[in-house]
């Protein structure tokens, strides 16, 4: 039983500090040899321009070139995403390594903030069990292989907005530094992607669950305050971009009948990927209950009841703003697969307060039950870690490394033959619609290594006709631009 118990010693924080720096330096190691890559980083080679540096002043100008600049036209707005990314190139400027290494730190502040947060409601070894068990999944390799997806930033976003939750609720702090972590960590989360609006649901929780919190930090509920509008923000923005194009960015439908049927697809999905098992034993939990404790448990409880119902809507909402096709093995993914496992995890947990609070067995059939029901969860975690490995997220990292290395050198031989002659004019000839990034790309890096040439663009799709919405629209923007 006490190999499941909270860790209440320095050591232990010790030991999650260097358990999470070592397990991420050896998922990540081989990304310090990667280079700039054709996809998303071009926008580094834009912000910094041919001199390749950011004056601080410059960053509003910047800021307002990006979606950012565009509230209520654009179908995406993501102001976090952007600033954040604006401030590195100021920082790291043309140093992929560096880029690489602050992408490093936030795994590890990730991994840390996972692992302190199970191993407060499980023990030190669980919640080793459980993060190692979360980084098999596939779709990883989409985050960490790469410089530019917004999800990088929405799990930084995420860890501090996490850690600062636990201790404002837990710790009752004095200091409002916890909550501006807080504040922080949302503003990060949901400014970098438009699906995170629901971690305004939190912050409402805390106002109306916990009182006595608020009236002893008056000034935490500013903060809360500002999270709240800073979501509304956002996802007015979206919103009205939306409502003018009749799509989503996907090229999804917005429709009330469209909705419905991704909500009803969610619905069927979470009865077997949210797992039979676990709605069961949440049954259990309160059918063992007499029905006067019953609301007393919740009440009790109602954090993890809290807890268990927002991973759920996280869970749901994922298929209404990826239009159905959801989960997809991409980055997407996150953070909609994790909250299914944090639902597995407090479903676990709410079953085992209830397992103490029942009146049908005695203390040490009730340690067992809640003893073996641990053992069997983190056991069954620890072998799937065995079976799932790391190979995709490692293999990834490899193709990464022998990819940019490729595109860089190209691109820089280029630009060394371009620059000997400069009369000389550069034609892009393409035919598929999803060159569109490769070509904006090549010609921003060149334009990156000082390139002055004319650059023009030799662009024919002879099935235009045929092509879906989001595809049509890239072709028809290509050929504008090819005229």
């Amino acid at each position: 039983e006490k190999l499941f118990n909270p860790p209440k010693t320095k050591l232990s924080l010790v030991l999650i500090l260097i358990f999470s720096l070592v397990f991420s330096f050896l998922i990540f190691k081989e990304n310090f040899k990667a280079k700039w890559s054709m996809i998303d980083d071009h926008e580094t080679a834009y912000f910094l321009g041919s001199d390749k540096k950011i004056l601080f002043g410059e960053i509003p100008k910047l800021l307002l070139k990006t979606e950012v600049g565009n509230y209520g036209k654009a179908l995406r707005f993501r102001p976090s995403y952007y600033l954040v990314r604006i401030v590195e190139s100021a920082l790291w400027r043309d140093n992929p390594f560096l880029w690489y290494f602050a992408r490093f730190v936030i795994l590890s502040i990730f991994v840390f903030s996972v692992t302190f947060l199970v191993s407060r409601y499980f023990g030190l070894l669980s919640g080793i069990i459980f993060t190692l068990f979360i980084m098999t999944d596939k779709y990883w390799y989409d985050i960490w292989a790469r410089l530019g997806p917004g999800e990088i930033y929405v799990v930084l976003g995420l860890s501090l907005y996490s850690l600062s939750l636990y201790k404002i609720l837990n710790d009752k702090p004095k200091s409002l530094l916890f909550w501006l972590l807080f504040l922080l960590g949302g503003v990060l989360a949901i400014g970098s992607k438009e699906n995170m609006v629901v971690l305004a649901l939190p912050a409402i929780y805390l106002i109306l669950a916990y009182p006595l919190i608020i009236r002893e930090n008056k000034k935490g509920l500013i903060y809360l305050s500002l999270h709240i509008l800073f979501s509304i923000f956002v996802f007015i923005a979206v919103f009205l971009g939306v409502r003018s194009s009749g799509q989503n960015i996907y090229g999804g439908e917005i429709e009330g009948s469209g909705l419905l049927q991704y909500i009803v697809l969610g619905l069927k999905s979470s009865l077997t990927s949210l797992n039979l098992f676990f709605f069961a034993i949440l049954f259990v939990s309160f059918a063992i209950l007499r029905s006067k404790k019953r609301i007393r448990f919740v009440i009790l409880n109602k954090f993890s009841v809290f807890l268990i119902s927002f991973s759920y809507l996280i869970y749901l909402s994922q298929f209404v703003f990826y239009s159905g096709s959801w989960p997809s093995g991409w980055r997407y993914d996150f953070p909609g697969i994790l909250s299914k496992y944090v639902f597995w995890l407090f479903s676990l947990h709410l079953f085992s307060k209830a397992i103490r609070d029942c009146y049908i067995f005695d203390k040490v059939i009730k340690n067992f039950v809640v003893v073996f029901s641990y053992l069997f969860f983190f056991g069954t975690l620890l072998v799937f870690v065995l079976l799932r490995g790391y190979s995709t997220l490692v293999t990834a990292q490899a193709k990464n490394v022998k990819y940019t290395n490729l595109f860089t050198e190209n691109m820089l031989t280029l630009a060394r033959e371009a620059r000997d002659k400069d009369n000389r004019v550069i034609v892009f000839r393409a035919d598929n619609p999803w060159s569109y990034e490769p070509i904006f790309s090549l010609g921003r890096f060149l334009r990156f290594e000082g390139i002055k040439n004319k650059i023009v663009l030799d662009y024919e799709d002879n099935d235009l006709l045929v092509r879906d919405r989001l595809t049509k629209q890239l072709s028809e923007s290509l050929l504008s631009l090819s005229r």
